[in-house]
């Protein structure tokens, strides 16, 4: 047994400095040991047990709700992030311009309109470079995901679709890194930087 301490409080739990596991007579549930793995991760700056899949190529029963596309706008070695509000999806967190394609649209003709809409910025086609798409596979749905760059000699004026984003920032790829990602954009950054 180690010694930690405890409180009047902890009377129905076990505790230790981070974690708390309620009525410690149960058998753990999954959901409990996942919970607990979370808590641990968290603690020690690991990721989730519960991770997103990547995949290069088509994995085995994919079944995509959409496809997405996303553009490292890169000027001086740093790339342009934007910080989402915080009731749209993955709110509150960082991104590069991305979005959805629309029906009918080309994955370059949707980049170019994402770029255009979030960022008031107008790019031609051949400045753009396609890097690559990659399979999704949130636990909840899955997507497929077209990345894009462009490097500019000409730091832009950022004009901000206000109703997704409250700011913006130009990072190196290494301090983009420390910012609150929408997920799994770390994994999208460190494939190219």
């Amino acid at each position: 047994m180690c010694d930690y301490p405890r409180s009047e409080a902890d009377e129905d739990s076990h505790t230790i400095p981070w974690l708390s596991f309620r009525n410690r007579n149960s058998p753990p549930t999954i959901q409990n040991t996942a919970r607990v793995l979370t808590l641990a991760d968290e603690t020690f700056g690991h990721r989730s047990p519960i991770k997103t899949m990547i995949y290069n190529k088509l994995p085995k029963k994919f079944q995509p709700r959409f496809e997405v596309v996303s553009c490292y706008i890169e000027h001086n070695n740093k790339i342009l992030l934007l910080h989402r509000h915080k009731n749209k999806s993955e709110g509150d967190k960082w991104g590069v311009p991305a979005g959805k394609i629309d029906s009918g649209e080309s994955e370059m003709e949707a980049v170019i309109r994402e770029i255009r809409e979030e960022t008031g910025q107008k790019f031609l086609s051949s400045e753009l470079k396609y890097l690559t798409k990659v399979y999704v596979k949130y636990p909840e749905y899955h997507f497929i995901y077209h990345m894009f760059h462009i490097k500019i000699d000409k730091q832009p004026k950022v004009r901000l679709s206000t109703e997704e984003h409250k700011t913006y920032k130009w990072l190196l790829p290494n301090e983009a890194l420390k910012l609150n990602l929408v997920r799994e954009l770390d994994r999208c950054i460190k494939m190219f930087y």
